[in-house]
């Protein structure tokens, strides 16, 4: 589904993304880990068209998006749910959601695409009519990808959704992202929370300088002596 052949991304004379490759296939959680500044949620922003790569390709169902805006990559199924969630807290709930279903062809299909949401996230349906910026951290993560998924996307990005919840927060923003790859959408995760990340994901790369160091089989990695020093503690 989605391939980056040589991937470099640059700010000004700064290298963050130093030639990665690396392929995404259809129905499948892939993460993206390492500490901060590896260059993760560069990648997702180069492939979510908000950074112009300086090199290298990006390749969605066969055809080169490294060089489409933003909103013609919403329109080919690719949403980013950014980091800290950038919800717009002085709408409410409701219109939160209105923005990300902005493409839907009717009021039918918004219809269907809010019943959509709310069988995923209920909380959603009981603070319709609330203000967004008095949710609960978990609740606007909840909110952030619902917004998401009111376009219909085909491949969600997905950067740090575990960020500053509380530990049950955690549990079921990664309950949601696993029923998300069981109803068909494909996921890409950037993820502090190596543990939570490697249960979900079906494989895993290791992002070290902007250059990917390891990558395998998720279930494989947890075992990997590398990441459980660096990442998991070398008692676990």
């Amino acid at each position: 589904m989605l391939e980056a052949r040589n991937l470099k991304v640059s700010y000004g004379h700064i290298d963050a993304v130093r030639g990665i490759t690396f392929r995404v296939e259809a129905g499948e959680i892939v993460s993206l880990i390492g500490a901060n500044g590896a260059g993760k949620s560069t990648t997702l922003r180069a492939i979510s068209g908000l950074i112009r790569p300086r090199a290298g390709e990006i390749v969605f169902e066969g055809k080169p998006i490294e060089k489409a805006p933003p909103h013609e990559l919403v329109k080919l199924g690719i949403v980013h749910v950014p980091e800290s969630r950038q919800i717009f807290g002085r709408l409410s709930v409701a219109e939160n959601l209105a923005l990300g279903g902005y493409r839907a062809r009717d009021k039918h299909a918004l219809s269907e695409r809010l019943d959509y949401v709310f069988g995923i996230f209920p909380i959603l349906k009981e603070r319709y009519r609330r203000s967004s910026g008095v949710l609960s951290g978990g609740e606007q993560q909840m909110l952030a990808i619902g917004r998401a998924l009111m376009s219909g996307p085909k491949l969600l990005l997905l950067d740090e959704p575990s960020l500053g919840l509380a530990p049950i927060y955690v549990q079921r923003v990664m309950d949601v992202i696993s029923q998300l790859r069981d109803r068909g959408i494909t996921i890409l995760l950037v993820e502090q929370n190596v543990h939570e990340a490697l249960h979900i994901s079906d494989k895993t790369w290791l992002l070290e300088n902007g250059r990917i160091v390891l990558f395998g089989k998720s279930g494989e990695l947890l075992y990997n002596e590398q990441i459980r020093d660096s990442y998991l503690g070398g008692g676990i």
